[in-house]
């Protein structure tokens, strides 16, 4: 079976978590917290259109065949 967006919940509150302590900010870049981000004109996304999935990250626009969602 799959399982599809289990882990949300948990990610939000843990990111609420720590933007409460001081560790994480919304509006900073991604790359502050994970420097490969950056590449391919990505430095500028926040952490927080990251989590909102409005980064404007590229979708995949064509259709796989069945045995891709094993790669």
């Amino acid at each position: 079976m799959n399982v599809w967006s289990v882990s949300k919940g948990v990610l939000a509150m843990a990111a609420a978590m720590l933007v409460d302590r001081g560790r994480l900010d919304y509006g900073a870049p991604v790359a502050r917290y994970w420097p490969e981000f950056a590449q391919a004109g990505k430095e500028k996304v926040t952490t927080r259109q990251l989590l909102s999935h409005r980064g404007g990250l590229p979708a995949l626009r064509e259709f796989l065949p069945p045995d891709a969602l094993f790669d």
